[in-house]
C-alpha cells in the first residue's frame, strides 16, 4: 500500500480492478451515511482555463413571509426571497451568479473561492467589478441554515434563511444603523498592574479617554478594584498637606528592554508661602532597576523591613512653584516586564505609576518584511532575506454563545457565527492583513443576557461562574487563541461589542502572561454591522478607534483606526465621528485607498494612523496563545512530481472526540472526525490548481477519490483521472480539509485499515488556456487509521 501513490505519480497505465463492491466496500456510501451517493468510473479533468458558465439567479422573491425566520427587526428594503437548495449546494469556483438590486440592476459575480469549515459549513466568495467599483458577496451555509453578506461601493445588504424542503426561505435586506453607533464604548483597558487578585478585573472604558485623566484614583497597588491608570499619565492625590501634591509618571507607555526611560516625581507648592524640609520616598522601583538621579539630593536606603528605597530630599520650594525631580531608568535582561513605583510625599501623599518593560516587534535586519521578533517565533533566519514564510497567520476561535443568541437564531446559531467570522476573514484579505480567523469550537455558555456587557466581560476574563469557569479547558483542548462570546445587543447602552485592547502601550509586546488571558471579548450576534468580529478583533490585537475619537493609539501609537472628515471611517473609527455615513470595508493603511484618499496616515508622519501595519506586526503572537490542535496534527514528509524540493507542508489526523486529542486508532461506534491541512508551497499560493483526497482499505487493491460534494470517483491510477476534492481554483495560502465530521463508523469496517492520500497540485495556463506545465505536491507514504470493533 506505500507504493500507491507512487503509482499516482508515475502515471502508471495500471488499471484497478473494478469488481463488484459490497457496502464494506462503497467508502462514501457506507462511510459517511450517505445512501443517494453512486459510486462512478473516473473522468479525466485536466486543470484548463475553466469556460465561463451562464448566471444563474441566486434567489427570487417570495410571496409570502418564510417560516421559522422572524423579519430582522434592523432592516429596510426588506424582501421575501426563495434559494434553491440544490443551486446553493453546488457552487464552485468559476461559477456566476446573479441577482437583481435596485437601480444597479442585474449583477452577476464570479465565484472565486469555496471553502469548508470544521463544523462542515461551506463559505462561498463571490466578486464583480461594476463602474469600476468592487462589489463582494459573502454566503456562509449549512444543512439548515443560509446568512449572506453583499456590499457594493456604497452600501451594504444582508441575507439570512433557513432551509425548507426544495429552497432556502428567508429574508434581503439593507441593514438599518450603518453609522456605527452600536460600536462606540466598546473597549476597555486592563490594568496590568493588579497582579495578586484573580476574582476581578477593573475595567475602563477609553471613549473619550483624553478627558478621563483627573478621574483616575490613586489607590494600593494591591488592591484591585482600584480604577486603571496609564504610566504615560500621573497619578494625583486630591488631598493636600499644606498646599503640597504629588505626582509621579513615565515620560512615555513603554520602553524596550535593555533602553532607559525617564521617570519623573513633580511636587507642586499650591501655597503662598515657601515649603521647606520635604521629601519622598521612592519604593518598587528601586528594586527593579538600575536608578541614576543626576543633581537632585537622593539616596538609596533600607527601610525597617529591607526593602530597597530611593529617598530624595526636596529643599526649598518656592510659593506657587513645582519641583520636578527627574530619574534615569536603565533595564536589563532581568528587569520585569511591568515596572511600578510609588512616590510618597511625606510619607502622607502618594502617586503611583507603571511601564511595559517590552521587546522590539519591529526591527527588522534583514528588510525582508518580517521582524526579527516574529522571525524569532516563526524559526526563521533574521538575517537572511531569503528565509521567509508568506503563509498567513491562523488564529483559532472558541466561540460561545448564550440561550438568547441560540433563541435569535434557532435555525442556525452557529452558522451565524460563522458569516460574522468569514465577512471578518474577507476584511482582513481586502485590508491587506495576512491573518485566517479559524473557529476550532462552538458551544453553549449559560451566561444571563439580562446583565450589561461590561458585567459579562468581567465574568468572561475572571473565568468566573458555570459559563465561563471552562475555558481555559477547552482552550487547551481545542487550541483556542481568543475566546468570542456570542449573546444578544444590549439595548440600553446601544453596544454591539466589548473587548479588551491588547497590548495596550506595550509598543506590539504581547508576551506577558496576562494578554493571554485578557483575549476574549463579547459581541452582539444580531448587531446589524457585520463587521463587528472584524472590529472587536482589532481591539484584542491592540487598535483603538481613532485619533479624532480616543487621542491615541492602542498598543503602538499608530494602532488606530482612520478617517476623513465627511468622507469616510475605517472599520476600527465611528463614522459619525467624521460627519459621515460612510464605513470603509478595511482597516486603515497609508497604503489603501478609500475613494481619493488614503485609508492612513504612516507611521512617523503626523497623525499616524496604521493599523494594517499593527495587525501584521502582532498577529504571530496572538496566533501562538494556544497550541492549535490542527497544528498537532502529524506532517507527512513529502515528494514532488518534478523532483524538487518543496516548503508545502501536508498534515492528517484523526480524532474520536471531536479533535480534543488524535488517535491513528479508533472504533466502530467512535464518532470520528478525520481533518487534513495543506500548506501550500509560498510559489504556488494563488496559482489555480487543486487538492486530492484517496482512501483505500488495506484489504481492497481499490483506491477511491473522494469530494466535498459527497461523490465518489474510483481512481484508474492515471494523472489525468485526478478529480479534484473541492474543484479547481487559486490555492490558498492554508486549504482545510474535513474529510469525516464526527462519523460513526460502523460494524462492517471492524478490523480494518484506511489508509488516506492528500496531496495537491498546480498548473501553469498559456495564453490559448492549455496547460503548459504540472507540478504535484504528495506524500511518500498514507496515514493509516485502524478501526477496532
Amino acid at each position: 500500500m506505500s507504493s500507491l501513490f507512487a503509482s499516482l505519480i508515475s502515471a502508471s497505465s495500471q488499471w484497478l480492478s473494478r469488481q463488484a463492491l459490497a457496502c464494506s466496500r462503497r467508502l462514501l456510501v457506507c462511510l459517511l451515511g450517505l445512501s443517494a451517493v453512486a459510486v462512478v468510473g473516473a473522468t479525466s479533468q485536466p486543470l484548463r482555463a475553466l469556460e465561463p458558465s451562464p448566471p444563474q439567479l441566486l434567489f427570487t422573491l417570495s410571496d409570502s413571509s418564510p417560516a421559522g425566520v422572524p423579519r430582522p427587526q434592523f432592516s429596510e428594503q426588506t424582501q421575501a426571497v426563495k434559494l434553491a437548495v440544490t443551486a446553493i449546494e453546488t457552487l464552485e469556483f468559476g461559477d456566476i451568479v446573479a441577482f437583481d438590486l435596485g437601480t444597479l440592476g442585474r449583477i452577476a459575480l464570479t465565484i472565486d473561492r469555496a471553502n469548508e469549515l470544521k463544523n462542515g459549513d461551506k463559505v462561498v466568495e463571490a466578486h464583480a467589478k461594476i463602474g469600476g467599483s468592487d462589489v463582494q458577496l459573502l454566503l456562509t451555509f449549512s444543512g439548515a441554515s443560509l446568512f449572506g453578506y453583499l456590499k457594493t461601493a456604497d452600501e451594504v445588504f444582508q441575507l439570512q434563511a433557513a432551509r425548507g424542503a426544495q429552497d432556502y426561505e428567508g429574508w434581503f435586506y439593507r441593514p438599518t444603523s450603518l453609522q456605527g453607533q452600536q460600536l462606540q464604548n466598546d473597549y476597555v483597558l486592563i490594568d496590568h498592574s493588579v497582579r495578586d487578585e484573580r476574582e476581578r478585573f477593573p475595567l475602563l472604558s477609553l471613549q473619550n479617554m483624553s478627558h478621563k485623566e483627573d478621574a483616575l484614583k490613586i489607590e494600593s497597588l494591591n488592591n484591585a478594584q482600584s480604577d486603571l491608570y496609564s504610566s504615560q499619565r500621573p497619578s494625583i492625590e486630591s488631598a493636600a498637606v499644606t498646599g503640597l501634591s504629588i505626582s509621579h509618571m513615565f515620560e512615555k507607555r513603554a520602553v524596550y528592554r535593555g533602553g532607559s526611560v525617564v521617570a519623573a516625581v513633580t511636587v507642586t507648592n499650591t501655597s503662598a508661602s515657601a515649603a521647606n524640609g520635604h521629601y519622598f520616598e521612592l519604593y518598587f522601583l528601586p528594586e527593579a532597576a538600575e536608578l541614576s538621579w543626576g543633581a537632585a539630593d537622593c539616596k538609596l536606603t533600607l527601610s525597617l523591613s529591607a526593602q530597597k528605597v530611593l529617598r530624595c530630599n526636596l529643599g526649598a520650594i518656592a510659593a506657587r512653584s513645582v519641583k520636578r525631580v527627574e530619574l534615569a531608568v536603565s533595564t536589563g535582561a532581568s528587569t520585569p516586564s511591568l515596572l511600578q513605583s510609588t512616590a510618597l510625599l511625606d510619607e502622607t501623599l502618594r502617586a503611583d505609576a507603571s511601564i511595559r518593560v517590552v521587546a522590539d516587534v519591529r526591527l527588522d535586519s534583514d528588510l525582508d518584511g518580517l521582524s526579527d521578533f516574529n522571525e524569532a517565533l516563526l524559526g526563521t533566519d533574521a538575517n537572511d532575506s531569503a528565509s521567509l514564510t508568506t503563509a498567513p497567520t491562523v488564529i483559532d476561535v472558541i466561540a460561545l454563545y448564550s440561550e438568547g443568541a441560540r433563541e435569535a437564531y434557532s435555525y442556525g446559531v452557529e452558522t451565524r457565527i460563522n458569516q460574522l467570522v468569514a465577512v471578518a476573514n474577507q476584511t482582513f484579505i481586502n485590508s491587506g492583513v495576512d491573518l485566517l480567523l479559524r473557529v476550532v469550537y462552538h458551544g453553549a455558555a449559560n451566561s444571563s443576557d439580562s446583565r450589561d456587557m461590561a458585567t459579562t466581560l468581567d465574568d468572561l476574563l475572571a473565568r468566573r461562574g458555570d459559563a465561563f469557569n471552562n475555558i481555559e479547558i477547552l482552550r487547551s483542548e481545542y487550541g483556542g487563541d481568543i475566546v468570542l462570546h456570542f449573546r444578544p445587543l444590549e439595548y440600553a447602552a446601544s453596544r454591539c461589542g466589548l473587548a479588551p485592547v491588547g497590548g495596550y502601550g506595550a509598543e506590539g509586546d504581547f508576551s506577558d502572561p496576562s494578554e493571554r488571558r485578557y483575549a476574549a471579548a463579547v459581541l452582539a450576534i444580531d448587531c446589524p454591522l457585520d463587521i463587528v468580529v472584524a472590529h472587536e478583533v482589532g481591539h484584542l490585537m491592540g487598535l483603538t478607534h481613532s485619533l479624532r475619537e480616543d487621542g491615541e493609539g492602542g498598543t503602538f501609537d499608530f494602532a488606530t483606526g482612520y478617517g476623513i472628515e465627511n468622507q469616510f471611517a475605517t472599520i476600527m473609527a465611528l463614522p459619525a465621528a467624521f460627519g459621515t455615513a460612510a464605513q470603509a470595508g478595511v482597516f486603515s493603511s497609508p497604503s489603501l485607498a478609500c475613494g481619493d484618499s488614503r485609508c492612513g496616515i504612516a507611521e512617523g508622519e503626523a497623525g499616524a494612523s496604521d493599523a494594517v501595519s499593527a495587525l501584521n506586526l502582532v498577529r504571530h503572537q496572538i496566533g501562538r496563545y494556544s497550541d492549535s490542535i490542527l497544528g498537532r496534527l502529524p506532517a507527512r514528509a513529502l515528494k514532488t512530481l518534478s523532483g524538487k524540493a518543496t516548503k508545502a507542508s501536508i498534515a492528517i489526523g484523526a480524532s474520536r472526540d471531536g479533535l480534543r486529542s488524535l488517535s491513528n486508532t479508533v472504533s466502530v461506534d467512535d464518532l470520528v472526525s478525520l481533518q487534513a491541512e495543506v500548506i501550500v508551497d509560498p510559489k504556488h499560493i494563488a496559482m489555480r490548481g487543486s487538492v486530492h483526497v484517496l482512501l483505500a482499505l488495506e484489504s481492497s487493491n481499490d483506491i477511491y477519490q473522494l469530494s466535498s460534494q459527497g461523490k465518489v470517483h474510483l481512481w484508474d491510477g492515471t494523472l489525468e483521472g485526478l478529480e479534484a476534492f473541492g474543484g479547481s481554483a487559486p490555492l490558498n495560502a492554508i486549504e482545510q480539509l474535513t474529510i469525516m465530521n464526527r462519523l460513526r463508523l460502523g460494524s462492517v469496517f471492524a478490523g480494518e485499515r484506511l489508509a488516506v492520500f492528500v496531496a495537491y497540485q498546480v498548473a501553469s495556463i498559456d495564453s490559448e488556456g492549455e496547460e503548459s506545465a504540472r507540478e504535484i505536491i504528495y506524500p511518500q507514504a498514507p496515514y493509516w487509521l485502524s478501526i477496532e470493533p
